[in-house]
């Protein structure tokens, strides 16, 4: 919304209880806004508030809300760019393009909270000449403090300093003329210094504690930028600290600098992995099945269903892996060696839809869903996957599909179980639902 004077918006989001608002924005026009045309205007207002709340509104669907009639037709995500409209609406509609939305026409009395901002807004202090202003003036003195504090810290720059250092200007004091009882003590950042007071003296105007210098806060960034210097590490960092120099804290500064350098970060070891929890060595053939989809190759798709106990593998090719074809090979298998008594599975949409989960319950079979986002957990079946990745993708030539299949095969039991373990031998009958009312240890 916009008043001659200027520009309002207000993020909200619609409750059960109505709309509600997340937060307000509004500034003043500059004078070269204010010989904007009213379109234009109503224009300006819509991208304030986007650039304003851009880190909400970026990646997701939101509603423009405006009362200006012609803007929802030139600014509409269905339209495209108007070719005779003024350049800056172009240019306009082009940041428009960035995001995923959609504009709504009200009537100005329903538009009364972001009306009330732009009738009342604030300094413009977040225009954009101010933000330039504020900008220049900022990198202006970065520029010239920038050969000052490159200049490498000495006894008589920590000695003046120390000076003018309210903290370490009372410690001199107190090391010269005597601590006060903690209790008298207003200030807290001198807490650390009373702790130690038996341990500090004066050298040449400098506050030691120990052999280390005090350093007063204004060099305190600059020595942990050259302890960071190439980069040592935490714990060198810390050695060399201790060394030469001290103030309170320092420990948890050196940690923040190091852990907050991207090269550092981007070097150092792996954390050690932890120990996994393997599951169950099952009681007997086809008690557990391990189940994952492999493909395509070849232009087609594979439910692998794997035995953990006999490394048994079933590998049906599918055309589409949706639920009712997952099911009706599933169906398939269980009819030849019997319905087993786990299935364990990812997240996948087939294994998590309705229709299957009541597949699972008509059969007795209790389906396990393995954590999201730590695919090792199915590792029987993802192993297998990996076969015909590897096998596939280093042949020179088009593998017939007759041999595809037998590289899902590829991980031999041999040297997992004893040979005569490792025959897949089916149940003598299928398992019966009326069996799933005896308690475990009588059906197991």
């Amino acid at each position: 919304m916009h008043h001659p004077n200027g520009l309002g918006a207000v993020l909200s989001h619609i409750t059960s209880n109505g709309e509600r608002p997340i937060a307000y924005a509004s500034r003043m026009l500059t004078p070269t806004e204010r010989n904007y045309s009213q379109i234009e205007r109503e224009g300006l207002a819509i991208i304030f508030g986007l650039r304003k709340f851009h880190q909400y509104l970026y990646g997701r669907i939101f509603t423009l809300i405006t009362d200006s009639k012609p803007l929802s037709y030139i600014l509409g995500p269905r339209k495209g760019i108007q070719v005779l409209a003024a350049a800056r609406i172009q240019r306009w509609a082009i940041q428009l393009a960035a995001y995923d939305y959609d504009i709504e026409l009200c009537r100005s009395s329903d538009n009364g909270n972001a009306d009330a901002l732009s009738r009342l807004p604030l300094p413009d202090c977040d225009s954009d000449a101010s933000d330039k202003l504020v900008n220049w003036t900022q990198e202006a003195t970065a520029f010239n403090m920038h050969p000052v504090n490159s200049l490498p810290v000495t006894a008589k720059s920590v000695v003046k300093e120390s000076l003018h250092d309210v903290v370490l200007a009372r410690a001199l004091y107190y090391t010269r003329n005597g601590w006060p009882d903690s209790e008298d003590i207003a200030q807290e950042e001198l807490k650390p210094f009373h702790s130690r007071q038996r341990e500090f003296s004066i050298e040449e105007g400098c506050l030691l504690w120990g052999a280390r210098v005090v350093i007063p806060s204004r060099y305190r960034i600059q020595i942990l930028e050259e302890l960071h210097g190439g980069h040592p590490g935490i714990v060198r960092m810390k050695g060399l600290a201790r060394l030469h120099v001290w103030w309170p804290n320092i420990d948890q500064d050196i940690e923040n600098t190091a852990q907050g350098c991207s090269a550092c970060q981007a070097t150092q070891p792996m954390p050690t992995r932890a120990e996994g929890n393997p599951w169950i060595w099952p009681s007997g053939p086809w008690k557990r099945v391990h189940v994952d989809f492999a493909g395509p190759f070849l232009g087609q798709m594979y439910l692998i269903m794997i035995d953990a106990y006999s490394k048994w593998t079933e590998v049906p090719p599918m055309k589409s892996v949706t639920t009712m074809n997952t099911i009706e090979i599933m169906r398939r298998v269980f009819a030849q060696h019997g319905v087993c008594v786990e299935l364990v599975s990812d997240n996948g949409r087939q294994f998590v839809a309705e229709e299957f989960k009541e597949f699972m319950t008509q059969n007795g079979v209790k389906h396990i869903l393995i954590p999201a986002y730590h695919p090792s957990s199915n590792g029987q079946a993802e192993n297998t996957n990996d076969s015909p990745n590897e096998n596939v993708g280093n042949h020179p030539s088009p593998v017939p599909e007759s041999d595809l299949q037998t590289t899902f095969l590829a991980n031999d039991p041999q040297d997992i179980i004893q040979e005569e373990d490792r025959r897949f031998v089916p149940p003598r009958r299928s398992q019966r639902i009326m069996e799933r009312i005896r308690p475990n240890d009588l059906f197991a």
